[in-house]
């Protein structure tokens, strides 16, 4: 007798019991499939450090992923020919009494019953098999890997032999065809920020660590030129003038680092700080030389990172430098406490009185600063400014304009109209952003 179970309908609910436990073997190894690749390594290491067990055992079937993936491929093999073998031949000697009820030969009584015993097989494998052990490990990852770790070590220590063949065997096989096996998987710049954009939306980062984390990324892209004070806001000291005059215009400008010049931008000597020239005042007369108390300063192209210039900082032990352009001049200058507020956003000490460079003025529109930077305007009011040659908003502005910009002149930034609020010294100072919703997608004045 070759298969009890088509010959005996009394025996078959065991076989049907069989095939029951089968389905569950296979949704155990499929549940711990998913929760392996699915878990995270730094949650099973605090796990650890706490002295949990299991998180022992589950870290170190993770720490060999490819191993133990290859021993659930095992499992689900094992069971789901165990199933096949057993399941359809029970199912369809339970169905073929019930067929012999009709008029049917014994040829389609017996091909209905397996069609029928195929599809329910197939059902059930797919349903209590597959889908649901798989959506269970997705969403309590941790959980079903602590609670399979012990008996998946287990089948893997059975197992070992046949697995070692299987792992160099698949090894051997992927460099044959020219791939490199990896011992261990790393992420890309774009993976991590989509981890970081996923938890912030599900409410495991907050917004402040999830900005940090997006600043950090953006820090090594930013460019000198990108976070300068342009050359025109620029308050510096001449060597030329009197004492009196240079700390008038310190005390009007509210900084205490300034860079000194002879005669204008393009000719920067130094760096002074303010309490320099006060202690020199108290001994000495109004006459006295800039070029006696200046001190280095850093000269760095527009096209040098954040990250470098940071470097350049700290070896250094130089908190300001001159940005230079592609012609030699003075584009801007750049302090170390603007790079820093790259990372961490606006820092403001008890003398700071600087209002928003966004506020908003109705319902649905906003005043913003010309000096206000493109990322500022983007993060804000939720647009994308697409400009490679502009820094700032006013730039950005006047580039789209296509000439210099008089008030009044507007153009249309979906789904916004902006236009030139204030302009001096053919400078645009500030713009109004009002929300126009059928604003086409270019257009200006």
């Amino acid at each position: 007798m070759s298969n009890p179970a088509l010959a005996s309908h009394e025996i078959s609910p065991w076989y049907l019991t069989i095939a029951f436990l089968l389905v569950l073997l296979n949704a155990f190894f499929v549940a711990a499939e998913f929760a392996m690749v699915k878990v995270r390594s730094t949650r099973l290491e605090t796990l650890q450090e706490s002295g949990n067990f299991l998180a022992r055992w589950a870290y170190s079937i993770v720490q060999d992923l490819n191993a133990y993936l290859s021993a659930t491929q095992l499992g689900i093999t094992l069971a789901s020919l165990g199933l096949g073998w057993v399941g359809e031949p029970a199912f369809a000697a339970l169905i073929e009494p019930l067929l012999r009820n009709f008029a049917l030969s014994e040829a389609t009584i017996r091909g209905v019953a397996f069609a029928i015993a195929f599809t329910v097989i197939t059902v059930l494998h797919l349903l209590l098999g597959e889908l649901v052990p798989k959506q269970m490990a997705i969403q309590t990852a941790e959980k079903v890997l602590l609670a399979v770790a012990v008996p998946m070590r287990f089948f893997y220590w059975i197992f070992f032999p046949f697995l070692w063949f299987l792992n160099h065997a698949t090894t051997w096989i992927i460099r044959l065809m020219g791939f490199q096996a990896k011992a261990e998987e790393t992420h890309t710049e774009d993976e991590i920020r989509l981890i970081v954009e996923d938890s912030y939306e599900e409410g495991s980062l907050s917004p402040r660590k999830a900005s940090l984390l997006e600043n950090i990324f953006e820090f090594t892209h930013r460019t000198a030129r990108q976070i300068m004070v342009p050359r025109q806001d620029i308050v510096y000291l001449q060597v030329g003038k009197s004492a009196k005059e240079n700390m008038d215009i310190a005390k009007e400008s509210g900084h205490t680092r300034f860079p000194i010049c002879d005669g204008d931008l393009d000719h920067v000597v130094g760096l002074i700080n303010i309490k320099d020239i006060i202690w020199k005042l108290e001994d000495s007369d109004n006459l006295i030389n800039l070029y006696d108390l200046k001190r280095p300063i850093l000269f760095v192209p527009e096209t040098v990172t954040s990250d470098q210039l940071l470097r350049e900082f700290q070896t250094k032990k130089i908190h300001m430098a001159v940005v230079i352009n592609e012609f030699g001049s003075t584009a801007g200058l750049v302090s170390l406490e603007d790079v820093i507020e790259e990372l961490v956003g606006e820092i403001q000490d008890e003398f700071d009185q600087e209002l928003p460079k966004i506020s908003k003025r109705g319902e649905n529109s906003y005043v913003v600063d010309g000096t206000a930077t493109l990322r500022e305007v983007e993060q804000v009011l939720d647009i994308s400014l697409e400009d490679e040659t502009s820094v700032s908003i006013s730039g950005f502005f006047t580039n789209q304009l296509g000439r210099l910009a008089k008030e009044g002149d507007f153009i249309r930034i979906p789904p916004y109209r902006v236009s030139a609020l204030e302009v001096k010294n053919r400078r645009v100072l500030k713009l109004l952003f009002e929300r126009a919703e059928e604003a086409p997608s270019a257009a200006q004045a």
